[in-house]
């Protein structure tokens, strides 16, 4: 309830909800979790970009306060299928932590993504 009068950061809630509900964490120095953050690094920096406040001029048009889109564009369809895969392997990590045995978290995964397991 806490968390909810303050609005906790999405950070905090991913930290700490599953040693609440579980008593466990997930290990964010590698693997999974250090991938979900990488990935939130990089929605925080498209969706809270900043301007650089460089201007440009183009013969009688000036433009004041640039945004940098250099991440953006440097961004590929592989970043898009490896966020969808950092986002369900954070999900599985999570169901994981539930201690469902690895051969069964395809299963729980079908809840969660629709995805029917092979």
């Amino acid at each position: 309830m806490a968390d909810l009068d303050r609005l906790a950061s999405l950070e905090h809630k991913i930290k700490e909800r599953p040693k609440l509900v579980f008593g466990k964490s997930i290990d964010f120095g590698n693997g999974i979790g250090q991938e979900f953050f990488a990935l939130k690094d990089i929605r925080n920096w498209l969706m809270h970009f900043t301007s650089t406040y460089e201007t440009f001029v183009v013969d009688n048009m000036t433009i004041h306060g640039l945004a940098d889109n250099s991440r953006f564009e440097a961004l590929g369809g592989e970043d898009a299928v490896r966020a969808l895969q950092t986002a369900e392997g954070t999900i599985a990590e999570i169901i994981r932590l539930r201690e469902i045995p690895t051969q069964n978290i395809p299963y729980h995964l079908q809840s969660w993504l629709g995805r029917i397991p092979v």
